[in-house]
């Protein structure tokens, strides 16, 4: 389903970013369907794999998932065999999750699906338009939030 425009909110730039987030979204979770995950989740294993073995409490701060979603999400993802928990050194109360072989192996198939999504999603651009709104968006949500104050 392709996410509607209506024509009188199309000068709220909020409610045309959501709409285009929409897009996205579901062409890239239409790619990693094939992989029995969702946009998060493979965010959650690119994370994992890039910053090493985390808690999952760690791990929820840095993707800001609450940690009902973060359990659904881990334990699907362990199921797959793509990463594992194992009881902390430290503390036996918590587990450390890891990015297993399989997971790193599906990671790199996911990648190649989540380029082709966003390809798709992103064809009525132009190239040079494509990286302008990557940059924009990138700096967009990296700036820091101005309290209104000054």
């Amino acid at each position: 389903m392709t996410p509607f425009l209506h024509p009188y909110l199309k000068e709220y730039l909020g409610y045309c970013f959501m709409r285009a987030a929409m897009r996205i979204r579901a062409e890239v979770n239409g790619e990693l369907e094939k992989f029995g995950v969702i946009a998060p989740q493979f965010g959650i294993m690119i994370v994992l794999e890039k910053s090493g073995p985390m808690t999952q409490v760690e791990l929820g701060s840095q993707v800001a998932i609450d940690k009902a979603t973060m359990v659904r999400m881990l334990d699907s993802l362990e199921e797959k065999k793509y990463l594992t928990r194992v009881t902390s050194s430290s503390d036996r109360r918590a587990k450390v999750l890891q990015v297993t072989a399989a997971g790193k192996q599906a990671i790199l198939k996911m990648d190649k699906a989540r380029k082709i999504a966003e390809k798709r999603a992103l064809r009525h651009l132009t190239q040079v338009e494509q990286d302008q709104l990557r940059k924009i968006v990138t700096k967009l949500v990296s700036s820091p939030t101005d309290d209104g104050s000054g």
